[in-house]
């Protein structure tokens, strides 16, 4: 009788990891021995530059009360659906000032710039 006590609780003890690991397991990952999270994913941050007549300045999402996080937001979702050129276009129109005629649309990951679109009016 003991050794079927043994035996059971031997097995038990070795399939019991493998019923949890859907359940609890993934709770252990903050545990002690827990290694740290790594995350592979590079940043982008989109950048867009209008001519203001001298030299080329950032367009700042603040002076149209729109947060940064928006901002980007919305340029990663033009910019993925491949419409870099009608970005620049909604943001000439709602920046207004017929003297920002030339506008360009950077990505920029780490520390490489990429020009994705250049628009003139």
């Amino acid at each position: 009788m003991l050794r079927k006590i043994v035996i059971f609780s031997f097995l038990l003890l070795m399939f019991t990891p493998f019923m949890l690991i859907r359940d609890v397991f993934p709770f252990f990952r903050f545990g002690m021995f827990a290694e740290a999270i790594k995350r592979n994913s590079q940043k982008e941050v989109f950048r867009i530059s209008f001519f203001d007549g001298t030299n080329f300045e950032n367009f700042e999402p603040n002076k149209i009360e729109m947060t940064n996080s928006v901002f980007q937001g919305i340029c990663k979702n033009y910019h993925y659906r491949g419409q870099n050129k009608v970005l620049l276009q909604k943001f000439d129109q709602i920046a207004g000032d017929s003297t920002k005629n030339h506008w360009k649309f950077f990505k920029i990951i780490e520390k490489d710039t990429f020009l994705l679109e250049e628009w003139k009016k």
